[in-house]
This record gives structure tokens, sequence and C-alpha cells, in this order.
């Protein structure tokens, strides 16, 4: 399936809020409720950079 510009700038944007979804939830949360756990805190540093290259490169796709 080939998507469009519009496609795939859908597609990047959607995976860009699901990163910051993601850190908000395993990084930001945890730290204001004074819980830091650095397992977790390092598994959502990583789900946010791969989502984040995802998207990149589903933009960059031509």
């Amino acid at each position: 399936m080939r998507l469009d510009r519009e496609g795939r700038r859908t597609v990047a944007q959607f995976l860009n809020g699901v990163a910051v979804a993601v850190v908000a939830t395993m990084l930001l949360a945890p730290m204001a409720g004074g819980k830091v756990d650095i397992g977790t805190a390092v598994l959502g540093a990583m789900c946010a950079l791969t989502l984040h290259a995802m998207a990149l490169f589903v933009a960059a796709r031509r």
C-alpha cells in the first residue's frame, strides 16, 4: 500500500503523539509523584525514541 504525502504525515503525527504519551506516562508522571524507577524510565525513553525514529522514517519515505 502506497501512502500519499498527507497519509505519511498523518501516520508520522500519530507516532509522535504516541511517543509524547509514552514520555508523559512513563517518565514525567512517576517523577512528579516521587516514585522514580530507573528501569521504567529507561524503557519509556527507548520506546519514545523508537516511535519517534519510526515517525521520521515514515515521513522521509518517497
